[in-house]
């Protein structure tokens, strides 16, 4: 490529050696080559200068393909690099410098945001450079309900007649004896077990037997026995009855803490066992959804991804639409965390790179 500042390599228009020259022509030569350094000046003054140590290369060397889709930054050492994905940087800062897909949170809203252009950020937060990445308050809105009321409400009753089954059983520690054994009324009314077995071997209510109205063995941890709605014992369990509570309709709850099961799994996200996966994507993967909640329901998701290999996307997160960067995203060279919203409509998902 041509020299854009001077060029002496026209052989006809050089000073030739042991001839005579007019000043005229020098001095046009000498402000040719002064034009030369202003142009060359003026480039420089235009130009991004980074200072480097003597003999280090700040070239970037890379094909199109290999800039694809990512950008010119710095890597840890403080040295020109293609960048990729997003960085966490933690709670935003007042006076600092952010570069692009540089991401935060602000302390006072819980909100994530996602940097769209170089900045230094100024005395107080503004979206002027930022995309909201995560609204705080609404996926909070979805997992936080108040206990209170379904103690109260809910369970209050089974922890009553758990208590009152407790006591019972305490005061009739002394009789047990004269329970199993007596075969007149232990109280008005009131027989020993010993006297139905006999009896239940012939006598009848109808066509039932008198075994049948009994609730049956207390077998499992925390049976107890009740009665239905029509007044009939029942055998029970106390934690089926708070797990039915607690899954039941429109129940909510509201918990000081919780934590949820992490499952690895290669293909099948099943919902209706796990809301937390790990994939290891050192392989190509194909993932799906299997027992997705239903309208007016709503989710959680979150899958933490290991490796880079290619990785199909369960059919709901197929869409573009779907993802808060508008495309279908490529995992990161080590981990990509994905957290996917399911709000009873239509899912959401968000990510993470990590190189």
């Amino acid at each position: 490529m041509a020299n854009p500042y001077y060029s002496n390599a026209d052989p006809g228009k050089r000073f030739q050696p042991g001839t005579t020259v007019k000043g005229g022509d020098v001095d046009g030569k000498f402000d040719e080559t002064q034009a030369g350094f202003d142009g060359a000046y003026a480039d420089t003054q235009r130009a991004i200068k980074l200072l480097s140590e003597e003999g280090v290369s700040q070239e970037i060397v890379a094909s199109a393909l290999q800039r694809r889709s990512k950008v010119v930054g710095f890597d840890v050492d403080g040295k020109l690099s293609l960048l990729a994905g997003f960085t966490w940087r933690g709670n935003w800062a007042a006076d600092t410098e952010y570069f692009v897909n540089d991401v935060v949170v602000t302390p006072s809203s819980g909100n994530w945001y996602i940097a769209q252009e170089r900045h230094t950020s100024g005395a107080t937060f503004s979206v002027t450079y930022w995309s909201l990445g995560l609204d705080y308050a609404a996926v909070t809105a979805l997992l936080r309900t108040d206990v209170r009321d379904l103690v109260e409400a809910d369970l209050q009753p089974l922890v009553t007649a758990a208590d009152e089954s407790e006591q019972a059983a305490a005061q009739s520690a002394t009789r047990a004896q004269e329970w199993a054994e007596s075969p007149d009324e232990v109280e008005p009314g009131k027989r020993s077990s010993k006297y139905w077995a006999e009896q239940a071997e012939e006598t009848v209510t109808g066509d039932t037997p008198i075994t049948s109205l009994k609730p049956g063995t207390l077998t499992a941890p925390k049976d107890y026995v009740s009665t239905d709605g029509a007044g009939a014992l029942v055998r029970r369990n106390l934690a089926t009855d708070v797990s039915e509570q607690l899954t039941a309709g429109d129940a909510s709850a509201s918990l000081s803490r919780y934590d949820l099961a992490s499952v690895a799994t290669t293909d099948t996200l099943d919902l209706s066992l796990r809301q937390v996966f790990r994939v290891d994507a050192s392989a190509a993967r194909t993932l799906a959804f299997a027992n997705a909640p239903g309208t007016d329901r709503a989710m959680t998701v979150v899958v933490h991804i290991t490796g880079n290999s290619a990785v199909t996307w369960p059919t709901e997160l197929g869409s573009a639409s779907v993802w808060d960067a508008g495309e279908v995203p490529t995992l990161g060279d080590n981990e990509t965390r994905v957290v996917a919203i399911w709000d009873g409509l239509e899912w959401s998902a968000f990510v993470r790179v990590a190189k």
